[in-house]
């Protein structure tokens, strides 16, 4: 039995022994593999991505034209090439000539073929070869220079951009100012409607006032209007047109529109009701543009002249006023029909794990790779200077908070916001809108109406200083060329 037991522990160590050695051979191997220059065994980190950006590798020389891509060095390129229709055509046709004219040889003319192939074959290659120019030309009049322009089709006329159609705005010299941003129930139309009416009284220039709010327009009931009820068929067939009058008691002028029957306003409805405001030549526009960040609203919001976006004192006021913020800004950013545009963008979708977390950082990344799209999108941040109001505060740390939201976003995202201060709570606004009566005309000593005159002077005082640096940069220039 002794003998027995022996062996069977002699068995067991050799065992142990044998699995030890397998267990060795299989973590060494698996530890080799790490060496190896197989392309699974190594992922490169973002922080290496970003260390290849420099001046030398030239990786997003060409990001903006797609089929010119150029990749970093080392690796293979492929290009596929091109062909058009005429170096198609040249390739195809030496092969049809001899089918189609290799039944009419020896029936025609057998007899003279010694004689006549000669000087036959270039008569009828001179023949057709102006046959095939015409061809052509006609299939690509834009490559031939002797096309005349009247022969080619008529353009058809493209839409204007946003931009472009802003340009009556300068023209005619009016001030938009754009409320939007914010929550739900902000008060963005208590603000636009007694704005306005301020901007009457404490400024000698018209005043015009529009409701442009997509999805919740609502800005008849601060004024004492009734709201313009459509037909669901002319809804429907899209003949829906502004309409503008006069807010009793006062001198602005409300343009709005019928309600869509489901759904938020059309871009195009909208356009009409800015080009109906503008035909009566305010000075002053406010425009209730809602908290719906679609591009048209991110686009007027950053064209204004003043973009006042509307805090209240609470997470979901400051969350949403923020996010606002944010999707015009980066809306600037790479939203836009230029080149600058399209790089940014790229690079913020190559940006897998979260690096460019802000638009400084984008802007930045870019320097030693694009120094010219760094410094485009360094000044469309320095433009952005969006005007910052907290409404509803009923305590002195909800007056602050104005100052603090304007410091974060200069820490955070280097833009330069202007505080327009803060519009304390008073049960006088619900009361002059259960009476369908401006707040203004209403309760005009009431606090919440002295702090938006203060805003309306702020205002006020920001445009005379505006019309004052041109001035003053025109003397200074005068000055040094004498």
């Amino acid at each position: 039995m002794s003998g027995h037991a022996k062996r069977g522990q002699q068995q067991s160590s050799a065992n142990e022994a044998s699995n030890e050695h397998e267990s060795l051979t299989a973590s060494t191997s698996t530890s080799d593999l790490s060496h190896l220059g197989s392309p699974f065994a190594y992922t490169p980190a973002p922080a290496d991505l970003i260390d290849l950006w420099d001046e030398t590798d030239h990786f997003f020389d060409a990001l903006g034209d797609p089929t010119q891509f150029i990749e970093p060095d080392g690796s293979p390129t492929y290009k596929v090439p091109d062909l058009s229709k005429a170096e198609v055509k040249s390739t195809r046709e030496p092969i049809s000539e001899p089918r189609r004219e290799s039944p009419r040889e020896p029936t025609q003319e057998s007899p003279r073929e010694p004689t006549q192939e000669p000087s036959r074959e270039p008569t009828q290659e001179s023949k057709r070869e102006p046959k095939r120019e015409s061809k052509r030309v006609e299939e690509s009049p834009a490559q031939s220079p002797r096309v005349s322009a009247s022969s080619a089709p008529p353009s058809k006329p493209t839409q204007p951009s946003l931009t472009e159609r802003f340009t009556q705005r300068q023209r005619l010299e009016s001030r938009l100012i754009v409320i939007a941003g914010g929550k739900g129930g902000a008060g963005r139309s208590l603000l636009a409607a007694n704005l306005s009416i301020s901007l009457s009284t404490l400024s000698p220039h018209s005043v015009g006032l529009v409701d442009l709010d997509p999805i919740c327009s609502n800005l008849h009931t601060y004024v004492g209007l009734e709201p313009i009820l459509e037909m669901p068929s002319r809804t429907l067939r899209g003949e829906l047109k502004p309409l503008s009058e006069k807010i009793p008691n006062t001198e602005v002028v409300i343009t709005r529109s019928g309600r869509a029957l489901c759904g938020p306003y059309d871009e195009s409805l909208r356009e009409k009701v800015i080009e109906e405001a503008l035909s009566h030549q305010p000075h002053w526009l406010v425009i209730d543009a809602g908290n719906t960040p679609d591009i048209f609203t991110l686009n007027l919001f950053t064209q204004a002249s003043y973009s006042l976006i509307l805090y209240t004192p609470d997470p979901s006021g400051v969350e949403r006023g923020h996010s606002f913020l944010q999707a015009a800004l980066y809306n600037q950013l790479i939203n836009q029909d230029d080149e600058s545009s399209v790089i940014a963008r790229s690079l913020l979708t190559a940006d897998h794990e979260g690096l460019v977390s802000s638009p400084n950082i984008l802007a930045r990344s870019l320097r030693h790779v694009h120094a010219e799209v760094c410094h485009t999108l360094e000044q469309r941040i320095d433009r952005f200077k969006p005007h910052v109001i907290v409404n509803m505060c009923r305590t002195q740390s909800d007056r602050i908070s104005v100052e603090e939201i304007c410091s974060v976003l200069k820490r955070k995202w280097r833009i330069n916001p202007v505080s327009l201060g803060s519009i304390s709570f008073h049960h006088v606004a619900h009361q002059s809108l259960v009476e369908r009566r401006p707040l203004a005309l209403s309760f005009p000593s009431a606090s919440i109406c002295l702090d938006i005159d203060k805003i309306t002077r702020t205002l006020i005082k920001e445009d005379h200083l505006r019309e004052l640096k041109p001035q003053q940069t025109s003397s200074s220039l005068l000055i040094e060329q004498v």
